[in-house]
């Protein structure tokens, strides 16, 4: 599995402290177009990260890239922007950044998402 694209997004006001992040996966089979997957991941700060899918089976490209989007257009208007600590001109909603392509960058990267928050 490899990932496309990475949203990390964050809501601060008052005491909520929230986090958001969405992924596009290409699971890289080679049944066609069709595999690729929208997952999210969200928490409070300081709390374990809670996981999900937007796609409960894999879709083209163009449909996993407008998904992608949308959810993230959607935490924008709620209210979340990019993680403080990431380049913002990296990960507006219009060109959200590419993590890695191997499953170890994005645990390396949750493991000092963790590590900064316990700060």
């Amino acid at each position: 599995m490899n990932l496309k694209r990475t949203a990390r997004l964050f809501f601060r006001e008052g005491k909520s402290n929230k986090v958001y992040e969405v992924d596009l996966c290409d699971l890289g089979s080679r049944s066609g177009d069709v595999r690729y997957l929208v997952n999210f991941r969200y928490r409070r700060r300081g709390r374990a990260l809670r996981e999900g899918t937007k796609t409960t089976n894999p879709i083209v490209l163009d449909e996993a890239n407008k998904l992608f989007d949308s959810v993230v257009v959607s935490k924008t208007n709620k209210g979340y922007r990019p993680r403080e600590d990431d380049n913002p001109a990296v990960n507006s909603p219009a060109s959200v950044a590419v993590v890695g392509n191997r499953p170890e960058d994005l645990r390396a990267q949750i493991i000092i998402d963790r590590l900064a928050a316990a700060t």
